[in-house]
Order: structure tokens, then C-alpha cells, then sequence
């Protein structure tokens, strides 16, 4: 059963690379979305659906072709000959810039939603906060996970899977990064304006 779904999706990002990437990182982070609201406490709503919605939009139209991109990029760098040439890459200049650039999205789509006088300019200035309050201890947890499973990935896997396999364990990251982002949001959200500092 697993032969067979690991050769479907094999065949669906070799025919369609771009949009069976996007797709799947969309899924996966919409489910680390529940999964952090399930690990946190919630509201007598229950879960947020609205908040899962824009992170499986972010997870559809940022990072899952922006991995896309960034894997075969990485994969057709001459100098990157070495599995552990590209950990030691991806782990400084990707790791950071992918990290800070989720949440600048994040932020960025949670003020626009909400709305509101000069949405744009507010949600950019969020956007810078929560870059700024949470992306180094951000870096910190993931420099203690994500190198091995890196490694792993470009020593031993097909370019067509790593993406994959990023978002696969990446569940639990994004539950995480979840977590930091919306939770991060308070402050940053309420030094801009506080009529947005409630839960999003």
C-alpha cells in the first residue's frame, strides 16, 4: 500500500511537479495547523477553521513553491557536491530566510484578513515585528532537528521526494511554527493596533 502511494506521488510530481508540491505542503500544513490548536488550549468554538484555511494557503501558495524552487536550485549548485555542503547551506542562508519569510507571510495574510484602516502598511509593520520577536529562537529549535533530517534527504533521496519529506515531518514543525506565529501575533499585532491583538 505505502509501495504503491510513494509510486502515485512519485508519478504526479514528475508530471506535475509545481502544483502536487504545493498541494501536499498545503494539506500537511493545514494538519500541523490542528494539530497545534488540539495541543493548545481553545475556545468554547472549538477549532479555529478560518486560521487552518490560511495556513494550508500559505503552506499552497508560498511555501510549498517556494521549496519547489528553492530543492532544485540547491540541487544544481556546482560547489554544493556534498550532502553536507548542502546541510551547512540550507541550515544558514535557506534555513533563516525561509523561516523569516513564513512569517512574514503568516503575519502579513492574518492583518490583511482582519482588515481595517491602512490594512497593508499595518500588516507590513506586524509582519516586521513577529519577523523580529521570533525568528531566532525559531532558529535555535530548528538548528537541534532539522540538520540530520536534512542530511538525510540530500544524501539519500530523489530530488522528487524531498520536498515530501520535508513536509512530512515537517507536521510537526509547522504545528510548531504555528504555535510561535500565533501566539507571537499578540504582541506584534497589538503594539500596531489594538483592536487586532485577539486571537486570529
Amino acid at each position: 500500500m505505502a509501495t504503491r502511494a510513494a509510486q502515485w506521488y512519485a508519478r504526479c510530481s514528475q508530471q506535475r511537479p509545481f502544483l502536487t508540491k504545493s498541494i501536499t505542503t498545503s494539506v500537511l500544513f493545514g494538519v500541523g495547523d490542528v494539530l497545534c490548536q488540539s495541543l493548545t488550549p481553545m475556545t468554547d468554538a472549538g477549532y479555529d477553521t478560518t486560521r487552518v484555511a490560511k495556513m494550508a494557503a500559505v503552506g499552497m501558495f508560498w511555501t510549498g513553491p517556494v521549496l519547489h524552487v528553492y530543492f532544485k536550485f540547491l540541487s544544481q549548485l556546482r560547489f554544493l557536491n556534498a550532502a553536507w555542503k548542502m546541510t551547512l547551506f540550507d541550515q544558514t542562508f535557506g534555513a533563516c530566510t525561509l523561516t523569516a519569510s513564513f512569517y512574514f507571510v503568516t503575519a502579513l495574510l492574518d492583518v490583511m484578513y482582519e482588515g481595517g484602516p491602512d490594512p497593508l502598511p499595518r500588516a507590513v509593520a506586524a509582519a516586521m515585528n513577529l519577523v523580529n520577536s521570533e525568528l531566532y529562537g525559531t532558529m535555535l529549535v530548528n538548528w537541534s532537528i532539522w540538520p540530520a533530517l536534512n542530511y538525510f534527504s540530500f544524501a539519500y533521496l530523489p530530488l522528487e521526494y524531498r520536498v515530501l519529506w520535508a513536509s512530512v515531518w515537517g507536521v510537526f514543525w509547522n504545528a510548531y511554527l504555528s504555535y510561535r506565529a500565533h501566539e507571537g501575533a499578540h504582541s506584534s499585532f497589538g503594539s500596531e493596533s489594538p483592536q487586532h491583538s485577539h486571537e486570529l
